[in-house]
């Protein structure tokens, strides 16, 4: 995805193993190719979201954890300047005891500023993912007319087997 002038990039991990890069999101200059922002997929200590990740087996769960990647195609509000992306589930994608508690940002619809990677929002689908429910589809964006006002929404399709 691209707005102004960063480029925003997702990445592609592994279902399996549980362990090895997480999916961070990432904006890069579009003249210079220089990284300006990380979104961390896999909350870090100090970070929103990082106590979802407990400890398990004696070793923090979050650490080295693969997958939580923005796997599909996300959307830019170019009136905002937000981006919406949608993470898929930890790794191992069918397998939750060695990652207890939700595992934000796993399954997750996020809205982050697209010029700093700052997150703006977001909303969890699914808590600690062991069914692989990941989003299908990426974000719209479209406007809600109710009683005679307009209002700016993002639908969200959610994945249910």
């Amino acid at each position: 995805m691209i707005y102004k002038n960063v480029i925003i990039t997702g990445s592609h991990t592994q279902d399996a193993p549980s362990l090895g890069p997480p999916g961070d999101a990432r904006g890069w200059d579009a003249r210079t190719g220089k990284l300006l922002w990380t979104f961390h997929s896999v909350p870090r200590p100090g970070e929103t979201g990082h106590e979802t990740w407990l400890d398990a087996l004696g070793k923090p769960s979050w650490q080295e954890r693969s997958g939580v990647n923005d796997w599909t195609t996300g959307s830019v509000d170019a009136k905002t300047g937000t981006v919406y992306m949608t993470f898929d589930s930890p790794s191992t994608d069918l397998y939750g005891g060695d990652r207890p508690g939700n595992n934000l940002f796993g399954n997750t619809l996020v809205a982050i500023d697209a010029l700093t990677g700052k997150m703006k929002w977001y909303f969890q689908t699914t808590h600690h993912d062991i069914w692989d429910y990941d989003e299908p589809g990426p974000p719209t964006l479209t406007d809600v007319v109710q009683n005679g006002k307009t209002i700016p929404a993002v639908i969200q399709t959610a994945c249910e087997k």
